[in-house]
């Protein structure tokens, strides 16, 4: 059959698609080169001063009081170690590095582990390009509002890391994984206890992992301390957990209920109780309903953001510092739609959201002015912009 030389307009347009792949993986490059450029940095200010902006010493500090069967909690303080038992234990590798040997291992595994779940993620999501050019612009755009959380060291890194190779697990239907990695979330904070539910919600046969691993995790420390101390110990926890509220402290909480704070209206606990339960519930739905799908955009990443946005939005003790549980997998999001369809509008507002997470890079009186408020606004506008696209998403996705 005789073929017919492309037209003029075909030419451009072929044109036009290769600049821009050639423009997208340049962008890329430069993400994955800036992301080096985080660690290189945080290592340099690590081995300078490892107590400057960091709240690892709080871990080091858990670690050493297991170790010598002192208390870890301070049940009259609303921030410091508020984390499971078995953390402390966890730690107790790093803290026997020293510094700032420690702290380094501590974020590498940490770092290394997001980047590894963003590169997964970015893989499965690929069809037009390839995982490493998804990965790239996503970490590009996620650098602003992941950059301050990395730094100080936080776990919530992790969180969202095993957050991620939770529901990826639960894609490829890996029930053990799904509920090994759903509980390195609940160590990493006690608030990755919403993945342990969520996997147990969406999948009730891994239910016999979750708690076969969850039980391993509360035994660690009578493990590794006698029976008396680690019993008193996570009595201390439970009554930390009862004593610390959101009110006591100057801490700007950047949940949901910052919205109406802000405005000087005054919630009861009740009615936030009740927003949280009737929050929890839709998340399983709707999270249950995406499930249901084949491709793993709706299956996998939409989860994701949800379960980060109920972290986020529905923790009375979320922090500024906390959203990089957004801006990872909305990064993703925005990369997936600049890379793999034609929304740029969409992938453009969520990259702006992402952007504006930052607030700190903006100077004292505009961080001052935006937070806490802007931060629960910027999560529900990316949810907005996600839920509007999907129809969209469904007619336009590249089907593999």
């Amino acid at each position: 059959m005789p073929t017919h030389p492309p037209s003029s307009i075909e030419v451009r347009s072929l044109e036009a698609r290769a600049r821009s792949g050639l423009g997208t993986k340049r962008l890329a490059i430069f993400g994955i080169v800036l992301w080096c450029a985080i660690f290189a940095v945080v290592v340099v200010l690590v081995i300078i001063d490892p107590a400057h902006r960091s709240v690892v010493m709080n871990y080091s500090a858990a670690a050493e009081n297991f170790s010598n069967g002192a208390p870890l909690y301070n049940l009259n303080a609303s921030t410091g170690f508020i984390y499971l038992p078995g953390f402390a234990v966890a730690y107790i590798p790093m803290q026997r590095l020293g510094l700032p040997l420690g702290e380094l291992v501590w974020r590498i595994i940490s770092i290394f582990l997001l980047t590894f779940s963003v590169w997964r993620m970015s893989n499965r999501l690929a069809v037009a390009r390839t995982g490493i050019e998804i990965t790239g612009i996503a970490l590009l755009i996620a650098f602003v509002g992941a950059a301050s959380a990395i730094q100080n060291g936080q776990s919530t890194t992790l969180l969202l890391a095993a957050t991620i190779l939770a529901f990826d697990a639960l894609y490829d239907r890996s029930l053990a994984k799904a509920a090994a990695w759903a509980v390195v979330a609940t160590l990493a904070k006690p608030l990755g206890i919403v993945v342990w539910l969520l996997v147990a919600g969406l999948r009730p046969a891994a239910l016999l992992w979750l708690i076969v691993f969850l039980a391993a995790l509360i035994a660690l420390p009578f493990a590794f301390g006698t029976f008396d101390y680690a019993t008193a110990t996570y009595i201390h926890f439970v009554d930390t957990l009862h004593n610390i509220s959101p009110a006591i402290g100057h801490q700007p909480w950047t949940d949901l209920m910052a919205i109406p704070r802000v405005l000087g209206i005054d919630l009861s606990q009740e009615i936030a109780y009740t927003l949280r339960a009737f929050a929890a519930v839709a998340t399983l739905l709707i999270i249950r309903r995406l499930s249901r799908q084949r491709e793993y955009l709706e299956s996998t990443l939409v989860p994701v953001v949800l379960a980060a946005a109920y972290m986020l939005l529905f923790n009375p003790r979320a922090e500024i510092n906390t959203y990089i549980l957004m801006s990872v997998p909305v990064g993703v999001m925005a990369a997936f739609l600049y890379q793999e369809t034609d929304m740029w509008f969409s992938g453009s507002v969520l990259t702006v959201l992402c952007i504006f997470l930052g607030t700190g890079v903006l100077g004292r009186p505009l961080m001052e002015l935006l937070d806490p408020w802007s931060k629960p606004v910027l999560m529900v506008a990316a949810l907005t912009v996600i839920f509007l696209a999907l129809p969209k998403l469904r007619k336009r996705i590249l089907i593999r």
